[in-house]
């Protein structure tokens, strides 16, 4: 069924960019333009138009064919997105649900990238710190997730990247959830911006759960002689709630 789909979508997508290409190279001709400047110069606006009408029309082509691809790869999946804002705890807590995943099921992960291409991460059964991973400038830039029985978990890029696109991206797939959680950080909850995205979900009918993050700290200790604990050589840390 789905092969059948995306046979469809690729001669669809054939279609519309084959007679996009025959706009762009419509050309008015030259000695009409020199017998009339003003009629010349009224079919060249009109044919900017046209092909700046048509590159538009492709780019939003695409756009509801990455959505629909999406949601089709989909179909048999309970789909979990989870959306906030960047470094509000939503990768660690996708870490957190796939290590604590029965053990006999198996998890696995995959991304799309911008283009709306699904890749699938290698090392499937070796769950560690990389997945998920983020950087110091974009945070998660690509749609990514994991598989577990009939749910798939959705990690979106972070509200508030400094690229604006990542938020972007993020908004246009909330379209295909299910079930959104929305993680806040204790730090600083439920601020204007996060209230104003909360209540556009809330617009869209969609089910949300506020997931209240970074409740937690690191702290040092000291023992009966008033000394840190350490361990290995190093002072010890402690993970206890704030």
């Amino acid at each position: 069924m789905n092969n059948d789909l995306q046979n469809k979508r690729e001669l669809l997508k054939k279609y519309v960019y084959e007679y996009n290409k025959n706009i762009q190279i419509i050309e008015i001709d030259k000695t009409l333009q020199k017998q009339n400047k003003e009629i010349g110069a009224l079919l060249n606006t009109t044919v900017d138009i046209l092909k700046n009408s048509s590159k538009k029309w492709v780019e939003n082509f695409n756009n509801i064919l990455e959505k629909e691809k999406f949601r089709s790869d989909l179909e048999n999946y309970f789909i979990i997105i989870i959306f906030g804002k960047v470094k509000a705890g939503k990768s660690s807590l996708g870490n957190f649900i796939a290590k604590n995943s029965p053990k006999s099921e198996k998890v696995s992960f995959f991304k799309y990238d911008e283009a709306g291409q699904e890749h699938t991460i290698q090392k499937l059964e070796e769950i560690d710190d990389d997945f998920f991973d983020t950087n110091n400038l974009e945070c998660t830039v690509e749609i990514q997730g994991f598989k577990l029985n009939s749910m798939a978990w959705i990690d979106t890029p972070g509200l508030g990247s400094m690229v604006e696109e990542n938020g972007e991206l993020a908004k246009e797939y909330i379209q295909s959830a299910d079930y959104i959680i929305y993680p806040i950080s204790s730090d600083s909850p439920l601020q204007a911006d996060e209230i104003s995205q909360l209540q556009e979900l809330f617009k869209q009918n969609k089910k949300v759960t506020i997931c209240i993050t970074k409740s937690d700290k690191f702290e040092r200790r000291k023992d009966t002689n008033g000394k840190y604990i350490k361990q290995d050589g190093k002072i010890a840390k402690f993970l206890t709630n704030k």
